[in-house]
């Protein structure tokens, strides 16, 4: 049940983010991608973690299951990848 509900908490997070991802070229245009990246760093706790996961899913090479980006963290290169259970 708990995964369920994070899986579709995740989504949401993805359904908000959708526009800046697709403004940065789902991470081909480097210079919105950074912006977005930036922007999305600021928020605080967990529904920033959820908005920084949500947004690097759809713009980095991979992401993993149950990741956790913590605030003021973020990647300068869309080409990164993590990996499942990471912590930044």
């Amino acid at each position: 049940m708990r995964r369920a509900v994070k899986s579709l908490v995740s989504a949401m997070f993805q359904v908000v983010v959708f526009p800046a991802a697709l403004i940065a070229g789902f991470g081909r245009w480097q210079t919105g991608f950074t912006f977005y990246a930036q922007h999305f760093a600021g928020y605080s706790g967990i529904f920033g973690s959820y908005l920084r996961v949500a947004y690097y899913q759809l713009t980095l090479q991979r992401v993993g299951q149950d990741c956790h980006i913590a605030l003021g963290s973020f990647f300068a290169n869309p080409q990164s990848s993590m990996g499942d259970r990471v912590g930044i």
